[in-house]
């Protein structure tokens, strides 16, 4: 199946685009399932949020560095990752925040986290795609 996916022409021609997308939403599944679980708990909306991020950003940064951009593990792709993963974060906590607290105020808390934490993912995906391609096409 994946070679099929692999011979299609548009796969060819957006396939860093594609491989992102694919693993982005893999890691913002287990970004939002963790998320949602903590808050199910009763952990503060910001800090599951925090969590649910740092351990999906440990499996994207391990997924895109080889598999998207074609970049070594190495100190520099380190560093180049956690700096795009704090403007990330930073990114997805004040969107967070701010929908959470005045956009989606007075719905049920599952609702309410589910609705900002897509909004959060969605801007913080484009964000983050641009700035990496542009800084790992450097690398090369």
């Amino acid at each position: 199946m994946i070679k099929i996916i692999e011979n299609l022409k548009i796969y060819q021609k957006y396939k860093t685009a594609l491989s992102y997308l694919v693993f982005s939403c893999l890691s913002a599944l287990i970004d939002v399932a963790i998320g949602f679980l903590l808050v199910k708990l009763h952990m503060w909306v910001i800090i599951a949020n925090t969590i649910g991020v740092v351990v999906s950003t440990i499996f994207h940064y391990l997924m895109i560095t080889k598999k998207t951009f074609d970049v070594d593990v190495n100190w520099w792709s380190i560093i180049i990752y956690v700096i795009t993963f704090l403007m990330g974060l930073l990114i997805q906590n004040f969107v967070v925040w701010v929908t959470y607290y005045s956009v989606f105020v007075g719905l049920n808390t599952d609702i309410g986290f589910l609705l900002c934490k897509g909004i959060s993912l969605a801007i913080s995906f484009f964000v983050m795609y641009f700035v990496r391609k542009k800084v790992y096409r450097h690398m090369k």
